[in-house]
């Protein structure tokens, strides 16, 4: 499948069959997909197997191995500030900035879609926090 026949919506699949979500976005090389029960994340459209004419996306790598191309992204952007920073000298403050401001992007969702996690404070009413005594009641 090339990036131009990707749309919102094509279902992706490892390379041993396993369905990991849908493309959410396409962007310059990149793809995010819509993960279930988990947040969004990028890979590479490199990581789409070539010739494959279903209207799916097929990766090709198998379920276990996609935590090693969830983390391709930064690595890129890190590169193309390196080289940034060899074309533009004396801007490396700014483009450390914006490589900064375009990772904080790329994982926005990833933060939105992480509910908080309750702290002792956050305890529904009537209920006692861990490792705290239940009040008693005052006598009459």
């Amino acid at each position: 499948m090339t990036m131009a026949s990707m749309s919102p919506g094509t279902d992706v699949y490892t390379s041993d069959g396993d369905k990991i979500g849908e493309v959410k976005e396409v962007r310059a090389g990149y793809f995010k997909v819509n993960a279930a029960g988990q947040p969004d994340y990028w890979l590479e459209t490199d990581c789409c197997a070539a010739g494959y004419s279903s209207g799916d996306v097929r990766l090709v790598f198998t379920k276990d191995k996609l935590g090693e191309h969830k983390d391709k992204v930064d690595s890129g952007l890190d590169r193309v500030g390196e080289k940034a920073k060899g074309r533009f000298e004396g801007h490396s403050d700014k483009i450390d900035q914006g490589i900064s401001k375009a990772k904080d992007a790329l994982h926005r969702d990833d933060r939105e879609a992480t509910p908080p996690q309750p702290s002792q404070s956050q305890t529904p009413t009537g209920q006692t926090p861990p490792g705290q005594t239940p009040p008693t009641a005052a006598a009459p």
